[in-house]
C-alpha cells in the first residue's frame, strides 16, 4: 500500500508544490516544485528523491512494488528574455540517478523572433546540450503562414552530435528538413476537424505522417499514420477516443472536447424555449452551447479561478437568474454553475371600473410580475411576466380586482389583455387596445 500528500502554494507568478510519500514496504519519498518570475527573468526547480527500502533478493511477479532501487532527479532552469528584441535566453541542468547508474545533462538555448506580421512568422532558436552521453547542438529557421482555414510550416535544421565522450566514437553532422500543412474548420461546422499532412528529412531516415483529429461536445476522436524510411520500411497506424466522465452535485455528464482534470458543471433549469440556445462564457468568452434541462460539462485549467456567465441570443425576451458565478480550482476539482432561464412576455392592457372610469395608480401583483407594475392616470399599464396565472390590480380606493391570464402564446413576442373590468362584473377582454 502507498499513501502520499502534498500541498500547493500559488501567489502571482510563484508556484511551489511539495510532497511525501511511504509504503507498507518501508520505502520513502519527497518531491518539491518551484517556479517564479520577476519581470523578465524566471527560474524553475525541482527535486524528487526516493529511498527504497530493505528488498528480498527475489519478488513474487504477482506483487506490484514500485521502488525497487533508490532514485534521485533534480532539475533547474533559468530563463531571461528582452522583449523590445522578441528575444529569450535559457539555461538549463539535470541530473538523474537511479541505483547506481547516473546521468545528467545541462545546456544554453536562445530564440529570436525575426519577422511576425501579416499571418507570416519566422523564428530561430538553438541549442546546445552536453550530457553523460553526448555533446549535441541543434539550430532550426522556422517560417509559418496561416491564411483561412490553412496552416503551412517549413523548418531548416543543422545538427551536430558526437557520442565519443560515451565511448561510442560516433560523430553525425548534417543537414535536416521538413515540412507541414495542415487544415482546420475553424468556424465551418459547429464540430471541429483537422486534417494534418507532415514529411521530414532526418540525419538516418525519412518520415512521413498523416493525421486527423475529430472534436464535438461528446469527446475527441483522433487517427494517425506514420510512415519511416530508413535500411527497411516501417508502418504504424494508431487511433484514440477521449472523452470526460465527470459528476457533481448537479448530476452526471459526459463529453469536453479536451481531457482535464478540472472543469465546471453547467446547468440550466426554467421554461425557456429550447428552439434558441442559450451561450455560456468563460472569463467573457463564448465556449458553449446550452438548452433548458441540460448539464454540460467544461474542461477548464486547473490554479485558476474562472467566472461562469449565461448570454441569451434568441429572439425572445428571457430573464436569466445567476449572475456572473466565479469557481476556483484546483486538480480533481469538479464545480457547479446552476442558471434559470424563464421567458418574458411584456403584457399591455387598460384597468378600468364597471362605469368605465380609468384605475389611476393602481399597482399590479403577482407570483410572475418582475419588477414594480402601476397603472398610470389613464388606467395603461404596462409589465413583464414570467409565467401566467392569476394577478391583482391592487388600490387604496378598491377593493383588490383580481384578473386571469391564461396563456403565453409561444408565437407572440408581447400579449395585449385588452380592457381590465373592475367592479360589479371584473373579467378581461382579450383584444386590441383602443388609441386613447
Amino acid at each position: 500500500m502507498l499513501f502520499q500528500t502534498g500541498g500547493i502554494m500559488t501567489d502571482n507568478d510563484l508556484r511551489l508544490r511539495a510532497g511525501i510519500l511511504a509504503t507498507t514496504d518501508a520505502d520513502l519519498g519527497y518531491f518539491v516544485r518551484y517556479s517564479d518570475r520577476w519581470d523578465e527573468f524566471g527560474v524553475s526547480l525541482s527535486m524528487r528523491q526516493i529511498f527504497a527500502g530493505d528488498k528480498e533478493e527475489s519478488v513474487p511477479s504477482d506483487v506490484f512494488d514500485p521502488f525497487t532501487e533508490s532514485s534521485s532527479q533534480f532539475n533547474s532552469t533559468v530563463s531571461y528574455r528582452i522583449p523590445e528584441w522578441d528575444t529569450s535566453f535559457s539555461f538549463s541542468a539535470s541530473y538523474t540517478r537511479n541505483g547506481g547508474s547516473d546521468s545528467w545533462s545541462f545546456g544554453p538555448q536562445a530564440s529570436v523572433i525575426l519577422y511576425d506580421e501579416n499571418n507570416v512568422n519566422v523564428n530561430w532558436n538553438t541549442s546546445i546540450t552536453q550530457s553523460s552521453r553526448e555533446l549535441l547542438a541543434i539550430t532550426r529557421l522556422s517560417l509559418s503562414y496561416r491564411t483561412d482555414n490553412w496552416f503551412y510550416r517549413a523548418q531548416s535544421i543543422y545538427r551536430y552530435s558526437d557520442r565519443s565522450s560515451a565511448g561510442v566514437g560516433d560523430k553525425t553532422t548534417g543537414p535536416e528538413g521538413n515540412v507541414a500543412v495542415t487544415w482546420t474548420d475553424k468556424d465551418l461546422w459547429e464540430d471541429d476537424l483537422s486534417i494534418g499532412l507532415s514529411a521530414s528529412r532526418e540525419l538516418n531516415a525519412d518520415l512521413f505522417n498523416a493525421n486527423t483529429i475529430y472534436q464535438n461536445d461528446y469527446g475527441s476522436l483522433e487517427a494517425q499514420y506514420d510512415r519511416s524510411i530508413d535500411t527497411e520500411t516501417t508502418d504504424n497506424y494508431t487511433g484514440s477516443f477521449d472523452f470526460n466522465l465527470v459528476g457533481a452535485e448537479s448530476g452526471i455528464s459526459i463529453g469536453g472536447r479536451d481531457a482535464a482534470s478540472s472543469g465546471v458543471m453547467v446547468s440550466l433549469h426554467g421554461n425557456a424555449s429550447m428552439e434558441n440556445p442559450f451561450e455560456v462564457h468563460i472569463n467573457n468568452n463564448f465556449e458553449a452551447d446550452i438548452v433548458p434541462g441540460e448539464t454540460i460539462f467544461l474542461p477548464l485549467n486547473a490554479f485558476n479561478s474562472h467566472q461562469v456567465s449565461l448570454v441569451g441570443v434568441g429572439a425572445e425576451f428571457i430573464e436569466i437568474k445567476g449572475g456572473i458565478q466565479e469557481v476556483a480550482l484546483y486538480p480533481g476539482t469538479i464545480a457547479s454553475a446552476e442558471f434559470e432561464a424563464n421567458r418574458v412576455m411584456p403584457t399591455f392592457g387598460q384597468a378600468v371600473f364597471g362605469n368605465g372610469e380609468p384605475i389611476a395608480n393602481a399597482r399590479i401583483e403577482g407570483g410572475g410580475v418582475l419588477g414594480i407594475a402601476v397603472t398610470d392616470d389613464n388606467g395603461f399599464f404596462q409589465m413583464e411576466i414570467s409565467q401566467p396565472g392569476t394577478y391583482l390590480l391592487r388600490s387604496v380606493n378598491m377593493q383588490d380586482c383580481p384578473f386571469e391570464i391564461a396563456d403565453m402564446p409561444e408565437d407572440e413576442f408581447y400579449l395585449d389583455l385588452g380592457i381590465v373590468r373592475c367592479g360589479e362584473e371584473q373579467f378581461a377582454d382579450l383584444g386590441a387596445l383602443e388609441e386613447s
